[in-house]
């Protein structure tokens, strides 16, 4: 992370003053922005209450940009659309004091800086598993302490008063423990006030590494289920987004009618899912046809090409040249139908067709019959 995207992170998490120099029916609400319209508007706001960040567009918002960084005490981030080479952002920033870049699509996780690939690997299966555990503690208010144990002996621990933060412990460490090393959870007194916030704030940070970025776009025509996010730090698009889960509507329905970007929304919306606060149902599937149809469908299919005059596997693509793989083919088949014709829950016509195949394919790949 640079310096400036480092200043982000720390201006939004202090409350900062954040403006974003956009179009406002473009742009879906961020609770962490102020949007406005115009070159002259965010200059004016200059003269107002101190302004720590200013997020514009480039090439076009470049003359602001530059003023900005000559003449007032405010950081600068560049939003470079993907269709645009970044060299010469990149270029242009380096000049600037205190400019950085971003992607043009941004949530807020990659405001917070989040996005960025802070592990070396893809979480783990038990750090995903881990992450509702910790969910749990703070959603059923638990007071105590969770250590995290490195296997390399390196350990930290945070403090929880009723499910809120009340000692942070390193991140990097638990980020690690939960990967590879041991976390365990001692219901205990703990001494200080809370920060829900703060604990929420952590989830997130945990929650989003490696987040999908296509997550919402993949899943559209997944329902979103009613949920409580709570006071879980997220931006006011995917807030409402799912306020108006109701377990009947699919994503791609609640976009529309919150009038919310697919992009603004994935990050998010995937870190909840992980954290289990969220839940998406796949579609209904239409009625399936019993095991004994799909079967006899698949096994016609493959006799037809077993059918002498018929093209045969050659033509589709099921004749290797290995000989040692045509033999592992051919046993897998012989045994595979061997054991369908000895099924005595199916039918006797899908048994009998069932041996038929087992020595068909025999045939075709060895020029032997089946024993």
């Amino acid at each position: 992370m640079n310096p400036t995207q480092a200043s982000l992170q720390l201006t939004i998490a202090s409350g900062g003053r954040v403006i974003l120099k956009a179009d406002p029916a473009k742009v879906p609400p961020q609770d962490v922005l102020e949007i406005l319209p115009s070159s002259a508007a965010v200059l004016g706001a200059l003269k107002g209450k101190p302004v720590d960040v200013v997020i514009c567009a480039w090439p076009r918002d470049r003359a602001l940009c530059q003023e900005l960084c000559d003449w007032h005490e405010v950081s600068v981030l560049l939003l470079v659309p993907v269709t645009v080479s970044r060299t010469a952002a990149t270029a242009f920033a380096r000049t600037m004091r205190g400019c950085g870049l971003l992607p043009a699509s941004f949530s807020l996780l990659t405001l917070m800086g989040l996005a960025a690939p802070i592990l070396e690997e893809e979480p783990s299966a038990r750090f995903l598993r881990r992450l509702p555990r910790l969910t749990r503690l703070w959603g059923l208010r638990k007071t105590g302490i969770v250590q995290f144990l490195q296997s390399d002996g390196a350990w930290d621990w945070i403090s929880l008063k009723e499910g809120a933060l009340v000692q942070a412990g390193d991140v990097r460490i638990i980020r690690t423990a939960m990967q590879h090393g041991q976390m365990r959870f001692l219901e205990r007194a703990v001494q200080g006030d809370g920060s829900r916030e703060m604990m929420g704030r952590l989830l997130m940070e945990l929650a989003g590494l490696r987040t999908d970025t296509r997550f919402a776009a993949v899943h559209r025509s997944w329902t979103p289920q009613p949920c409580r996010i709570g006071d879980i730090p997220v931006s006011k698009g995917t807030r409402e987004l799912l306020a108006g889960a109701d377990g009947h509507r699919s994503l791609r329905q609640l976009l529309g009618i919150e009038k919310t970007t697919v992009d603004s929304v994935s990050e998010e919306l995937h870190a909840l899912v992980r954290l289990r606060l969220a839940q998406l149902k796949p579609p209904a599937l239409g009625p399936q046809p019993p095991l004994n149809q799909r079967l006899l469908e698949v096994m016609q299919r493959e006799q037809v090409l077993l059918t002498p005059g018929a093209p045969g596997p050659e033509a589709a693509g099921l004749f290797p040249k290995s000989m040692v793989v045509r033999r592992k083919i051919a046993r897998w088949k012989n045994q595979q139908y061997n054991h369908i014709s000895t099924e005595p829950g199916l039918p006797g016509s899908t048994r009998a067709m069932a041996a038929r195949l087992s020595g068909g394919w025999l045939e075709v790949f060895l020029g032997e019959r089946a024993p």
